[in-house]
């Protein structure tokens, strides 16, 4: 689930922005304020993920949050070359939600998962796997964009075809959160949670970390 997020979650910081200088010819501080609103999203939402999954486990935040993350990427796929900005905003706005609702639930349902003496290693292997993810499928879609258009300078491709390139590759990362949406549902539910939180608080306990 984290690997298959890192994709859809490093596709939009990294090839919107130049999607938006290649395809509208954007100045590069216009495209910092549209993005803007992807932020807020996470600020917002992040508290909220923590809240869910203390009541509720891991499976409905992650859940919630990659079908977001997917309509994000659906709707970021549908952009045409010479629509209205809003689009733009209302589809990072979507991303910046699901973000913000899977990143703290992801990090507690696998930490929560081990024993107390691997969770300090767990925690390196899960920053590691998302940003590794991450940046593998950034590579392999930029290459497809470069395969198709050949150039992503703005004076040497065409809008429309730039447009059609970037919005196959977002369509590429909308299917890869669906995926991850469908795993999400086989993560700890509110059952499963309590019984991992019981076990990591009986662990405390009887290591004196529970005393004082």
């Amino acid at each position: 689930v984290i690997s298959a997020l890192g994709v859809a979650q490093f596709a939009r910081i990294n090839l919107v922005p130049v999607e938006l200088q290649v395809v509208r010819s954007l100045p590069p501080e216009r495209v910092g304020l549209l993005l803007v609103p992807a932020a807020l999203g996470i600020a917002i939402t992040m508290p909220l993920g923590g809240w869910l999954v203390d009541r509720f486990g891991a499976r409905l935040p992650v859940t919630i949050g990659a079908c977001f993350a997917a309509l994000g990427s659906l709707l970021i796929a549908r952009l045409s070359f010479d629509g209205p900005v809003v689009d733009v905003i209302v589809a990072v706005i979507a991303q910046g939600v699901g973000n913000g609702l899977m990143i703290v639930p992801t990090t507690i349902a696998a930490l929560n998962s081990l024993p107390r003496q691997f969770v300090s290693q767990a925690s390196g292997v899960n920053e590691l796997t998302r940003q590794l993810s991450g940046a593998l499928g950034v590579a392999v879609l930029s290459a497809i964009i470069v395969g198709r258009l050949g150039s992503i300078s703005p004076a040497r491709v065409n809008p429309e075809a730039a447009q059609a390139a970037y919005n196959e590759v977002f369509m590429i990362a909308f299917w890869i959160a669906l995926v991850a949406a469908v795993l999400a549902l086989f993560l700890p539910g509110p059952r499963r949670a309590r019984e991992h939180r019981e076990l990591r608080t009986a662990e405390l306990s009887t290591s004196g970390y529970g005393e004082a």
